[in-house]
């Protein structure tokens, strides 16, 4: 077989060509992947811990949910709970609630082996209710309330304890910290003005307790009804009817069956609160991505349900 110069020069050429082309393709497929790989994987157990982290962290981290088919930014005790087991061995950093907020989880990442992250109590320094009986109505405290963000001085150490954990030294973060504890205040201050003037004192959750912080924070008596008890509804009706309340509240992510009940012997009406973040469910529309915006709206409702005097902040 005879090639000639020009051919072979050609084919040379294609081939380099080609070469090239492919080499181009596989840089710009690996470029990601290699700028992905220096990010530090913060796993998270509750939607509020992921939010914060990625605002403040900034795009030098990956914030991952721990729980596996996390929707709900407020699991309680009994529910199910399922820990991606790979990506807690992967994980650089783990931001859960500790032990009085999230038991389960607790037990179950001190109790694995093979796990190199850093795990990080991120209540640590908040003022916790305390725990009793679930079946109990028991003014300002809660069983099952793992939502101690709702108080706005518990919400400020939360962002703190992040901060230290992602990235205690970077100034970059420390000023997005700062920024976020800033609007904490802010919606705070906006929020306790909204709440004055209130003609009621008496806030009723129906299927609760997913506001004890929050009822706390405005020095409200909270009373959370448990779901399906009909002992317990009967008695919340007559504190309804004795105490003239208009309205009973309820958690968006938990519904309205509870509330609804009550309000349908006693002809009171029905407003919905929110506890969480929807950080990883992939909603299209969410009212409240900070959590200080979070802070604000449910101000605004309860101000409203309670017949305040400023309820438009």
């Amino acid at each position: 077989i005879v090639f000639h110069t020009a051919t072979i020069s050609a084919f040379a050429l294609l081939v380099i060509a080609l070469f090239g082309m492919a080499y181009d393709h596989l840089r710009s497929i690996a470029a990601p992947h290699a700028e992905a790989s220096l990010k530090k994987i913060v796993a998270v157990t509750l939607e509020p811990f992921g939010e914060i982290a990625r605002t403040i962290g900034g795009n030098d981290i990956e914030v991952v949910p721990l729980i596996v088919s996390l929707h709900d930014g407020v699991r309680g005790p009994g529910d199910d709970l399922h820990l991606d087991t790979d990506l807690l061995k992967r994980a650089d950093l783990v931001l859960y609630g500790g032990p009085l907020i999230e038991p389960d989880v607790e037990k179950k990442i001190h109790g694995m082996t093979g796990v190199t992250a850093n795990i990080v109590n991120v209540s640590t320094g908040a003022r916790l209710l305390e725990r009793v009986p679930s079946e109990q109505a028991v003014t300002g405290t809660s069983s099952a309330d793992p939502a101690f963000w709702l108080d706005a001085d518990n919400a400020t150490i939360l962002v703190q304890n992040i901060q230290h954990a992602i990235a205690s030294t970077d100034a970059q973060v420390e000023r997005r910290s700062m920024e976020y504890q800033v609007a904490l205040r802010a919606a705070d201050l906006a929020a306790r003005q909204a709440m004055s003037g209130c003609r009621l004192q008496t806030m009723i959750e129906g299927g609760g307790p997913h506001f004890a912080y929050l009822a706390k924070r405005y020095h409200l008596n909270y009373f959370a009804m448990p779901a399906n008890d009909s002992s317990a509804m009967r008695a919340y009706a007559q504190i309804v009817r004795d105490q003239q309340i208009p309205y009973l509240f309820y958690d968006q992510s938990a519904g309205a069956q509870s509330a609804n009940a009550i309000a349908n012997i006693t002809d009171a009406g029905t407003r919905s609160l929110d506890a969480r973040i929807r950080f990883f469910s992939g909603e299209s529309t969410v009212s409240a991505p900070h959590l200080s915006d979070l802070l604000m709206q449910n101000a605004r409702t309860l101000a409203q349900g309670l017949e305040c005097l400023h309820d438009s902040p």
